[in-house]
């Protein structure tokens, strides 16, 4: 199969979005997760929006770091379940760090939420512009294509996560981790590389494990609050 032809502008537009992807979830994150009603502090919301992306730059890197656990000879590319994973681990610490200091971490579960779907719908634009992550959806007669709908999905999660933001951050927050989760694992369906996350950290569906105790998290907060 032949690559698809790409003008020099369209990479860069690939290349931008995926950089998007990184430092505006990172940005997200550390605004969402330092702000009240008194502000944001900056310092604390650069700090925090370092310590995302770290985990989420670095987690990209899982399959290079398993391929080489496990000496195999196979491809590598940047993976999205290893950034989600790393990031969802390192949320979830802090988190529990919070409770067990007697702190409510809903801001920290919300700005995971708003961060990992904005990253996830900057990447799947930029796979269709790539054209790559080909999968399709087979309802009856019809035939959709499944970027279209994780794009548009991506958007309706983000939308309903900023809308119960106001309302209640705790919510938002499982909206955009349930949601998010749910999308993965459909698409993972749709793909035939289902998993449904168990063992933790195995491929496929690495991330699913993580950010299934993440909504886990958000739920028990919302039905008892901190």
């Amino acid at each position: 199969m032949t690559k698809p032809f790409r003008s020099p502008s369209t990479a860069w537009v690939i290349f931008g979005l995926r950089a998007l992807a990184a430092i505006g979830s990172s940005a997200i994150f550390g605004l969402v997760v330092t702000s009240d009603a008194a502000g944001i502090d900056l310092p604390a919301a650069i700090l925090a929006g370092l310590v995302f992306g770290v985990f989420f730059v670095g987690g990209t890197g899982y399959r290079i770091i398993r391929a080489v656990w496990m000496r195999a000879l196979v491809a590598a590319p940047a993976s999205w379940s290893g950034a989600t994973a790393a990031s969802a681990i390192a949320c979830t610490l802090g988190a529990l760090g919070l409770m067990a200091i007697g702190h409510d971490p809903a801001r920290l579960l919300l700005g995971y939420a708003l961060a990992i779907n904005f990253a996830y719908l900057a990447v799947k634009v930029s796979c269709a512009l790539a054209g790559c992550c080909h999968a399709e959806i087979r309802p009856g007669k019809w035939i959709w294509a499944l970027r279209p709908v994780e794009i548009g999905a991506t958007m309706f999660v983000l939308a309903a996560t900023g809308a119960l933001w106001f309302a209640d951050p705790g919510v938002g927050a499982l909206a955009g981790l349930s949601g998010h989760m749910l999308l993965r694992l459909f698409s993972r369906r749709m793909r035939g590389r289902w998993s449904s996350g168990w063992p933790p950290l195995s491929q496929p569906g690495a991330e699913l494990a993580p950010l299934q105790v993440l909504t886990l998290i958000a739920l028990l907060l919302t039905i008892w609050p901190a």
